[in-house]
């Protein structure tokens, strides 16, 4: 964490890196808004996950 850290600050000096590290900082976050807002309402549950909530929401209802 801390390499990466130091990596991305020096990266950050550099004028050529600069809007590189900017965009993809930008483009991260309209992802995290994008699922936050509606990504996270659409989730598919693979199958062993379904049965797990099936079998939670029966044992509930007992």
């Amino acid at each position: 964490m801390i390499i990466a850290l130091i990596t991305i600050a020096f990266q950050l000096t550099d004028p050529l890196y600069r809007q590189g590290i900017i965009g993809v900082a930008v483009w991260y976050g309209l992802a995290i808004i994008y699922f936050g807002a509606y990504g996270r309402k659409t989730l598919v549950y693979s199958p062993e996950e379904e049965f797990a909530v099936k079998q939670r929401e029966g044992a509930a209802s007992m």
